[in-house]
């Protein structure tokens, strides 16, 4: 049976606040845990209408509040970012947490152009960079760098035996090489490709070679989901999604959907109306988006997780009313009849 997990990014909705947002994202990550999800995971953005541009605070807060969830980063923009300091600051967590604690990285970048530049401005976004900032994440975070390269004398603090999990984040044909070639396991994000693509896991797979953290391939798929008691119900919650996104592809975007960072809900979702050339770009991308009653979201997740073999799904669910949204992860838990883990020993 595949198991199910929980990407929270954390956006904030005209008529919330940041500081309500992240109290909410505790306690959604309480929740899902007495719901039997196996881990939650919290996205990075900055200077955008989502609330988290630290997950490695929001991490050490959840992990703190719930007893046996796996809780990481879904993930850290690495090219802001020195290697070194990402290390630390998760064997800082996994020191704190031990066996509870995943490292996602990506390198989505998670901010314009100019907030890039501000927050790192030696930052470069190029493959190889990429490719050895990663290695160098891989050797602090265990701590086993080969005798003749120049940070062997370099010890990642706190010092000691045990890693977090490491997931390398990605959409395309880049990160699936890097995963296979490093023995990383990969977490691949549906919900940013209109299409169903499952030859991307099927080249990891026999690509990958066996390294530090796997010995063998590990996949995830992360998919957007709106379950609610009715179909009905469900296409009303999921027209949040797409009122924003439409508005995204336009070059002038309504002044409502760019104040104080909010992202647009209740009554101006409700009045805005769709044109023909939003309906098209809906059709045309449907599938960053699975919206139904339980049974139907079941039956197209089971099958999204057979095309692609992946035995995990993260679910990512965008709805600005938190009840209406812990209650679509309640209808999917029991769906899939999920049954919460005991908790770890320490």
């Amino acid at each position: 049976m595949v198991t199910l997990g929980v990407l929270d990014q954390l956006p904030v909705f005209r008529g919330s606040t940041p500081s309500q947002v992240i109290q909410e994202s505790i306690l959604l990550a309480q929740s899902v845990e007495d719901l039997g999800y196996q881990r939650f995971w919290v996205a990075e953005h900055h200077s955008s209408g989502m609330a988290c541009a630290s997950p490695e605070i929001l991490v050490a807060a959840i992990a703190a509040q719930t007893k046996h969830i796996r809780v990481g980063s879904g993930g850290v923009m690495l090219p802001h970012y020195s290697a070194l300091k990402v290390a630390e600051s998760f064997r800082m967590l996994q020191a704190l947490f031990p066996g509870r604690i995943d490292i996602g990285i990506g390198r989505g970048l998670g901010a314009s152009p100019l907030t890039r530049q501000v927050l790192n401005p030696r930052e470069k976004v190029d493959d190889e960079t990429y490719t050895q900032q990663i290695e160098d994440l891989i050797g602090f975070l265990h701590n086993n760098f080969p005798s003749d390269h120049s940070y062997q004398k370099i010890r990642a603090m706190p010092d000691g035996p045990g890693a977090p999990a490491f997931w390398l984040l990605g959409a395309g044909a880049f990160g699936v090489k890097i995963a296979a070639r490093l023995g990383l396991s990969f977490s691949f994000a549906q919900f940013i490709r209109p299409t169903t693509e499952p030859e991307i896991l099927q080249t990891y797979r026999q690509t990958f070679q066996p390294g530090s953290f796997e010995d063998k391939p590990r996949a995830m798929v992360t998919v957007r989901v709106v379950c609610a008691e009715t179909e009905e119900q469900a296409q009303r919650l999921a027209r949040n999604f797409w009122v924003v996104n439409v508005q995204r592809t336009k070059e002038s975007p309504l002044s409502i959907f760019k104040q104080a960072g909010r992202l647009p809900a209740g009554e101006e979702v409700d009045q805005y109306h769709m044109t023909g050339e939003d309906e098209e770009f809906m059709q045309k991308n449907e599938l960053m988006m699975i919206a139904g009653t339980p049974t139907q979201v079941k039956q197209r997740l089971l099958q999204l997780a057979a095309d692609y073999q992946a035995e995990e799904l993260m679910i990512l669910t965008y709805i600005p009313d938190f009840q209406a949204r812990l209650r679509s992860y309640e209808l999917l838990a029991e769906a899939f009849a999920l049954t919460p883990a005991p908790a770890l020993v320490k």
